[in-house]
């Protein structure tokens, strides 16, 4: 899949249809033992979005380093601030693509430029040239695999013998680290989508793009 590393071409909160909210809008010796910091999910709402930046009711913020960020949701993680699932690029009035970009507030920023980690948003994409269909991706969060949560990409990438081959990817939290795998069931489509009637994952309303130059 050409698109997945570094891009994918969520995590659960709620399921069924994509959220609503959509702006575009750290020397010495310890004397005691070290307190594991509590992560409330009161401390990760969102007050406001300001240009590249995440501000949170709690006081913290997260800088995305992206142009048109968007917000669409958050995936649990282990001992650590939820993931957030944000939407942008990584440069102002270029021909990158919008992508997916999914990260915790306790790792820091989002790096920006070349070295990003982002996941192909969902849709198609075409030829620039040609407009033929090149690829086409759908996107679910959430228990997105029976008793699994994480996003799930589904894909099916056109071949240099002008065939469609399927590809699944399955992105999810392993201890605090999101962890990434391509999975051999390319049936796991039905399962995702019984999942999603059942209100249990979300898909993310997919956008038309062409190919990068």
């Amino acid at each position: 899949m050409k698109n997945l590393l570094p891009v994918l071409t969520i995590f659960l909160l709620s399921c069924g249809s994509e959220p609503s909210v959509n702006v575009e809008l750290s020397d010495g010796v310890d004397t005691v033992p070290a307190v594991k910091k509590e992560y409330r999910s009161a401390d990760w709402h969102i007050k406001d979005l300001r240009g590249s930046k995440i501000l949170f009711t709690g006081g913290d913020s997260l800088e995305t380093n992206l142009y048109e960020l968007r917000f669409i949701d958050t995936l649990p993680a282990s001992e650590k601030a939820p993931y957030f699932i944000v939407s942008g690029r990584n440069c102002k009035d270029c021909n990158e693509n919008i992508s997916l970009y999914v990260h915790s507030p306790s790792d820091g920023p989002i790096t920006g430029g070349s070295a990003a980690i982002r996941y192909a948003y969902p849709g198609s994409v075409r030829d620039y040239v040609t407009q033929e269909l090149t690829s086409s991706t759908r996107v679910f969060y959430g228990e997105v695999v029976p008793g699994k949560n994480g996003i799930i990409w589904y894909q099916k990438e056109k071949t240099v013998n002008d065939q469609f081959m399927d590809e699944v990817y399955f992105l999810h939290d392993v201890n605090g680290k999101l962890q990434e795998e391509s999975l051999s069931d390319t049936n796991l489509l039905r399962q995702t989508l019984s999942l999603n009637v059942q209100g249990r994952c979300t898909e993310i309303k997919g956008r038309e793009f062409t190919n990068e130059k």
